[in-house]
């Protein structure tokens, strides 16, 4: 019995000794708690909250705290007792000492619901210190909070806040989609503060930021007065003469609706530019597809308001193609049979985003006499097309056209990703016709071709047949662009054996582009017996770039052996005025000493003229001399007019 009392005793000590052991240490953990919570209260704003350290799940213990309204007992407390808790809301200040303890031990799982807690509250403004504390977050590594520390700012912050929230969107230094973040937020105000940040967002919109951000800052201040957004931007068309027009009437196109559309349309009746007025159609086509009806689109384009035309109406309808049918764009094009430039963008928009569809209504429309369709237009609509339904309308027309602009257009988008059939057909047209701006149309088009299509043997062959040096120049210039290594090899050989002017003038112009100077003595060797005047003219001006050209061209003048029928001497002196810079002394001293010396009185009056149209007024008193000493009669004369031309640019430039 006795042993029974004495293992009883002892168990009921162990108990007793086991529960004061727990207590104990829970009583540790509680104070040591306490303390934590009292040291994060007193220094919270001081630390520095702008970089969140993530800590592990185990550090997470039980002070993480939630700054919400809290039930006043636990569930369970709520049950037993079968009465409704009474719910008591945090203050502003009981908000950021949790928000602060929390971000103090790591824990910002919950940053997003807090933030929005002190959004929702009320009281007085935060303290500065309080808002020096959110500003800190307002960086990188709490993006994902920044809506929702926007609304705490500006909610809970007063104009402090909103100042804050400014200040970020006018640091550069802040990357784009942060203050888009921001902006987004901005958006969703309640009235009663968005009124008080909409002038401030006036003056961010007004300081020209980047475009996107202009663009939708513009945007959150429609947004931001709810259904008197458009009338809110068009009141900044008046009050803010410092905010770009266009900027607004896009943010009117992104939130208007149809019920805004007359006030937008009245709008156009206004001394705005031509691209200003663009910007508002395309604002005024977007409300008016709201609902998906292109009915008003067309209504304008029959009949304009005043300050609106049909090629305005026509362009916003091509820029907003991608969202109308091709049924649609058809009729369009029907609408504006009196007007080439609509006729051009309803075309285009055809071409563009029709697909295969579009394509052959434009390409029924080109045959049908009712639809007026120009062929500028349709070329200019085939060049936005791809395809071989459009490279074949593309070759009919060409082939047809002797319009050098049609032609050009046509011939520059075949060449972009032409085949070497179709560019071979291109050549073929180059080589045959007989009408010289189709021809030079296609040689100039075809410089953006590529090697594909432009075998170097065809080129080659092409230039030793040309009898046009404008389109001899053109083909070596694609030779050059395509086959580089080619014209540095043979360069020389070619310019030598060529047989016709244009040629030698065609290669002439590739040894003048080489870089060591060494195709200028082939030049100027030529130059010395070249019989061609045209091709003559157009070789001094290659000489004409440098020195040593120049000092060619002038050994080959004084030489009276050489050009002694004087046409090709006349030729060669203006060519090296074209080539020369006016400010080049080399160049002027050419001319000077042609004035004096020249065996030809023509030569010498010419060669004052080039320095009064050069403006070389530091060669007035030579000038003078030379007049002084000149015994042609008719020259002297000539030479006096260049001379007082050039005294009245010199009392110009005094």
């Amino acid at each position: 019995m006795y042993l029974g009392l004495l293992l009883s005793a002892l168990f009921l000590f162990g108990m007793g000794f086991l529960a004061g052991y727990i207590l104990n240490d829970s009583l540790k953990e509680i104070d040591g708690q306490s303390q934590m919570r009292a040291s994060t209260a007193n220094s919270g704003p001081t630390n520095n909250p702008g970089r969140l350290e993530d800590s592990s799940r185990n550090s997470k213990t039980a002070d993480r705290r939630k700054a919400v309204a809290r039930k006043s007992r636990s569930q369970k407390d709520e049950e037993e007792s079968g009465e409704t808790p009474e719910e008591t809301t945090a203050t502003r200040g009981e908000i950021m000492v949790g928000l602060q303890a929390a971000l103090a031990s790591g824990n910002k799982d919950d940053l997003g619901e807090m933030l929005e807690d002190l959004a929702d509250s009320s009281g007085e403004p935060l303290s500065e210190e309080e808002l020096l504390f959110l500003e800190g977050l307002l960086t990188e590594e709490n993006s994902d909070h920044l809506h929702a520390l926007t609304q705490a700012l500006i909610m809970a912050g007063d104009e402090r806040g909103v100042e804050i929230v400014m200040g970020f969107l006018d640091n550069n230094d802040n990357s784009l989609a942060n203050r888009r973040e921001i902006l987004d937020s901005l958006e969703r105000l309640p009235p009663e503060r968005a009124r008080e940040v909409a002038p401030k967002l006036a003056d961010f919109i007004a300081s020209d930021p980047h475009r996107e951000l202009q663009a939708k800052a513009a945007r959150a201040y429609g947004q931001m007065h709810g259904d008197e957004g458009v009338d809110s931007l068009i009141g900044l068309l008046d009050d803010r003469p410092d905010i770009k027009p266009e900027v607004l009437f896009q943010a009117m196109g992104s939130i208007a609706g149809k019920e805004e559309l007359g006030s937008m349309i009245d709008l156009m009746d206004n001394d705005w530019s031509r691209e200003q007025k663009r910007s508002l159609m395309e604002s005024i086509g977007r409300a008016s597809l709201e609902d998906g009806n292109p009915d008003t689109l067309m209504k304008l384009l029959r009949e304009q308001p005043p300050g609106m035309s049909q090629r305005l109406v026509a362009e916003g309808i091509e820029n907003l193609s991608h969202d109308l049918d091709t049924d649609f764009l058809a009729d369009a094009l029907r609408e504006v049979a009196d007007d080439p430039r609509a006729q051009e963008s309803i075309a285009r928009a055809m071409a563009r985003n029709g697909g295969k569809e579009g394509l052959e209504l434009l390409l029924e429309a080109a045959a049908d006499p009712e639809f007026e369709l120009s062929d500028r237009a349709l070329a200019r609509a085939l060049r936005e097309a791809s395809g071989p339904e459009a490279t074949s309308a593309m070759m009919d027309l060409l082939a047809n056209s002797n319009r050098e602009d049609i032609v050009e257009t046509l011939a520059r988008g075949l060449s972009r990703n032409a085949d070497r059939a179709t560019m071979g057909a291109m050549l073929d047209i180059l080589e045959s016709s007989s009408h010289p701006e189709q021809r030079r149309a296609i040689a100039r088009a075809i410089e953006e071709g590529n090697r594909n299509g432009l075998p170097p043997e065809r080129l080659l062959d092409l230039i030793s047949k040309e009898n046009d040096s404008d389109i001899a120049r053109n083909l070596g210039r694609s030779l050059e662009r395509l086959y580089p290594d080619l014209v540095a090899e043979q360069a020389g050989s070619l310019f030598e054996n060529a047989e016709s002017a244009a040629e030698r003038v065609a290669y002439a112009r590739l040894l003048s582009r080489q870089s060591d100077g060494a195709g200028l003595s082939n030049i100027a060797e030529q130059l010395w017996r070249e019989t061609d005047r045209e091709a003559a003219h157009e070789m001094a001006r290659m000489l004409g770039r440098n020195d040593d050209g120049i000092r060619r061209a002038r050994e080959i003048l004084s030489n009276p052996e050489v050009h002694r029928d004087g046409e090709n001497r006349h030729s060669i002196l203006w060519g090296i005025h074209s080539g020369s810079s006016s400010q080049n002394q080399q160049a002027s001293n050419f001319f000077l000493q042609i004035a004096a010396s020249d065996r030809s009185p023509h030569m010498r009056s010419q060669a004052a003229e080039i320095l009064a149209r050069r403006n070389n007024v530091e060669a007035l008193p030579q000038l003078e001399d030379i007049i002084g000493q000149e015994r042609d009669e008719a020259a002297r004369s000539r030479m006096q007019q260049s001379l007082e031309r050039l005294r009245r640019e010199a009392s110009r430039q005094n």
